[in-house]
């Protein structure tokens, strides 16, 4: 299984415009095909939950997070939101959830979720009472943590896999 978060855009109609590299490869993902066709994601007792209307329903509630599905024979945490036109499909492998809840202090999740916010290091240092140069020491560690560059990964990553909230 691969341990990697998986992403798909699709038009408001659920036809994906697109993937990330990870999802077209562990999902076979491809422009111009429904997102269900793909995902076909099912709960443990095995009810579907792509449908042929289910992209159309993110458009009055905006987010579902269907916690544990099954696709293709893995367990991943499904999290669809709408975003404008656009919907964004989130597939977070459940053993990845688990280990960046636990790999994240409870500072760094406080200090991610400010920057979730669009906060800057000084304003989170000033938010938190803590020094800038503190501050940058949590996002150098967080970012160590996650295995990614940015802070806005960083961001995207723990609230794709629930670590803090949306």
């Amino acid at each position: 299984m691969s341990a990697e978060i998986l992403h798909l855009i699709t038009d408001e109609n659920g036809e994906i415009i697109n993937a990330t590299d990870a999802a077209l490869r562990e999902l076979g993902a491809k422009a111009g095909v429904r997102c269900r066709r793909v995902v076909e994601a099912a709960t443990g007792d095995g009810a579907r939950i792509c449908t042929t209307t289910c992209a159309h329903a993110l458009k009055d509630v905006g987010q579902r997070d269907h916690g544990a599905v099954q696709v293709k024979g893995q367990s991943y945490r499904l999290v669809c939101s709408a975003a404008g036109e656009m919907r964004v499909i989130t597939l977070v492998p459940l053993s990845t959830d688990t280990r960046l809840d636990e790999a994240l202090t409870p500072r760094e999740r406080e200090v991610l979720a400010l920057v979730a916010r669009g906060r800057t290091n000084p304003q989170i240092a000033r938010a938190l009472d803590l020094s800038a140069s503190t501050v940058r020491t949590h996002m150098e560690h967080i970012l160590a943590k996650l295995g990614v560059r940015t802070r806005a990964a960083a961001a995207a990553k723990a609230i794709a896999s629930g670590v803090i909230p949306a």
